[in-house]
């Protein structure tokens, strides 16, 4: 009998992390639409969709919150950026506070997406979450009257109008609906370049 054995075979390598289809895209290099549209205006904020990029699986885009100087010492400004940095106390927890910024989509369909929808679903979820997913992706000011937030839209809107809906009663925003035609964002998506094979 041999006092020494071979090893056992080293275990096999861990599958590849991939990321999933319903985040941002890390092997593409988008394509810019142009997009700047004013999607509501009151007397004391206006808000700016811009920068929209254009990926095989969804769209990136900016809001802009261009506030008044005479409203940038409100206590709502922090409500811009959602609900978890939001610190206005709500007693009443069946109703959103008005310093709250709500913002959404919807398609063509009729299926939409909302910044008050639970984000862990992306991450925790058994699968996938619902489509469209509308995910927040960083915020902030450079001053206290240029506000900005970040988002990304799973998956490619459909044919047909895209809506971004938006309210902010504290600043005076009604609850107010801007539209375009998906067209130009989808055929923007056909000329988006892979940055590397993913083999």
């Amino acid at each position: 009998m041999a006092f020494f054995k071979p090893p056992p075979p080293p275990p096999a390598p861990p599958e590849r992390w991939r990321r999933p289809e319903w985040m941002l895209p890390d092997n593409y290099l988008g394509q810019p639409v142009p997009t700047d549209i004013e999607l509501a205006r009151s007397a004391k904020v206006r808000i700016v969709l811009r920068h929209l990029i254009a990926y095989p699986t969804g769209i990136e885009f900016q809001l802009v919150g261009l506030v008044h100087p005479v409203a940038r010492n409100d206590e709502a400004v922090g409500g811009f950026v959602g609900r978890p940095y939001y610190s206005e106390r709500n007693e009443d927890p069946s109703r959103l506070p008005d310093g709250l910024f709500r913002f959404g989509i919807e398609f063509a369909d009729g299926s939409k997406a909302t910044t008050l929808q639970d984000q862990h679903i992306a991450y925790h979820g058994p699968n996938h979450p619902p489509s469209p997913w509308l995910q927040p992706s960083g915020g902030g000011g450079s001053s206290p009257g240029h506000l900005n937030a970040g988002y990304w839209v799973w998956p490619l809107p459909p044919p047909g109008l895209l809506a971004f809906v938006c309210e902010w009663p504290a600043l005076g925003i009604p609850l107010t609906r801007r539209e375009i035609d998906s067209g130009p964002i989808r055929a923007a998506a056909v000329q988006t370049t892979p940055l590397w094979d993913e083999e």
